[in-house]
């Protein structure tokens, strides 16, 4: 019976650490002690709830077979989608790279037709009065 605290005092050998540091807090510092475990059992409490509640509803879905088949359809659908939008994209790239090459023809044509511009000109006799091309 030496072993059992009987007095309750917090220096006998027998009790865990945790408990002593219990017993050595204050009144207040008990109290705050207790509202924060309280509250993490409440957290806790609603997080379990949560989980069960979703668990459940995992359960009735895999439970039920007509879910299996809307859920193919509504995969089928979305790669139809995804195949759609990939064709548009090839589509819509193959149409940017033809307005890319029609635009350099184009700088390509002004460059040449420029060059011809200047080359008509410089052969062009001047007359005194005229100011050389800016």
């Amino acid at each position: 019976m030496a072993d059992s605290p009987a007095d309750g005092d917090g220096g006998t050998p027998g009790k865990s650490p945790a408990s002593s540091k219990l017993d050595q807090l204050s009144r207040e510092d008990m109290t705050k002690f207790v509202k924060k475990q309280m509250l993490m059992l409440q957290k806790s409490k609603v997080k379990i709830d949560e989980l069960t509640k979703k668990m459940t509803e995992l359960e009735a879905s895999k439970s039920s077979g007509g879910d299996d088949a809307a859920q193919k359809d509504k995969i089928q659908k979305l790669e139809e989608e995804l195949k759609t939008l990939e064709q548009e994209k090839a589509d819509m790239l193959s149409a940017y790279q033809a307005v890319q090459q029609a635009q350099e023809q184009s700088i390509s044509k002004f460059e040449n037709l420029s060059w011809s511009f200047h080359g008509v000109l410089a052969s062009c006799p001047r007359s005194p009065d005229s100011k050389p091309p800016t």
